[in-house]
């Protein structure tokens, strides 16, 4: 059973405008601000059924988050783009709705596309995963007879993760930034075919000519 879904962002200036978002196993009820007040606050947290980042979480994480990161500022009603896969929650008419009074034009991966025009799994993803799974190894060979005789509730085991999370997170963000930079160009680059000067794919028009500007214009260069 999933326990947690880790979801991240990156913008196109390298700078972590979003925390990471933690949708842990359950209902999210009954939890006590005890453990509340020991949750990295560098991290996120929710809660879903399945652990799923669903359309709930994703519309709270809109207005809790993505609402306040512009580079633009709060208030700014400037014109800003979000790359997503194509996960069903995300394609939602509330979500695109939502995203919609927040200025944001969606830009969506489609199926077969992720590993041709997303270099997030393989510059961001990929080393984040390792270095949580570092961070939990390292504690729990300093904890080992902790671990094997199961003294780590459900609690303490999400605050250990809110932890492990925000620490990875900030070892990425800041090792990571010249390759985060070049993410946004080289999802555009890989768009564009290099012998014709524009490529129509799903009802979008992208242009040779007119991806760093849409890139600056969207607030992600």
């Amino acid at each position: 059973m999933r326990q947690v879904t880790a979801q991240l962002e990156i913008f196109g200036d390298g700078v972590p405008r979003i925390k990471p978002l933690l949708a842990f196993h359950g209902k999210g009820v009954r939890i006590a601000q005890k453990e509340k007040a020991k949750w990295d606050k560098r991290v996120a947290v929710d809660f879903e059924t399945n652990a799923w980042v669903d359309e709930t979480v994703i519309l709270d994480w809109l207005k809790r988050q993505w609402s306040s990161a512009s580079v633009y500022g709060i208030y700014s009603d400037k014109p800003r783009m979000i790359v997503m896969d194509f996960h069903r929650a995300q394609k939602t008419e509330k979500v695109k709705s939502t995203l919609r009074t927040q200025h944001t034009t969606i830009a969506t991966i489609h199926p077969g596309c992720t590993s041709l025009v997303q270099p997030l799994g393989v510059v961001v993803n990929a080393p984040f995963k390792r270095k949580v799974e570092d961070y939990a190894e390292q504690h729990y060979e300093a904890n080992i007879t902790n671990w094997m005789n199961d003294k780590y509730t459900p609690p303490e085991r999400r605050v250990l993760m809110t932890k492990w999370v925000a620490d990875a997170w900030t070892h990425i963000c800041t090792t990571q930034t010249d390759a985060i930079v070049r993410i946004p160009c080289l999802f555009f680059e890989r768009l564009c075919l290099p012998d014709y000067p524009y490529l129509y794919y799903k009802g979008i028009l992208y242009t040779k000519f007119s991806r760093f500007d849409l890139l600056r214009n969207a607030g992600l260069l």
